[in-house]
């Protein structure tokens, strides 16, 4: 399929591995489809709709964790 949407864009497969699908971020997550939907509709989560399919940066997602992280503070 990556290989189709490379041929498509005409871009090498590198960049295509750095867009996730909804399945792949629920799956890494630990969230639901529904839940990450939820994300996306509040503005919680950013990504990309190309066509009727919905993508999500790699670093964007990244960022957000970092963002979120909450560093212990007992030692």
């Amino acid at each position: 399929r990556s290989r189709f949407i490379c041929e498509a864009l005409n871009v090498s497969p590198s960049f295509v591995k750095r867009y996730l699908s909804d399945v792949e971020v629920s799956h890494r997550l630990k969230l639901s489809r529904r839940t990450l939907q939820e994300y996306r509709d509040s503005g919680i989560v950013p990504y990309i709709k190309l066509g009727g399919k919905v993508l999500y940066r790699e670093r964007d997602l990244e960022e957000l964790l970092e963002r979120c992280y909450h560093p212990a503070y007992k030692s």
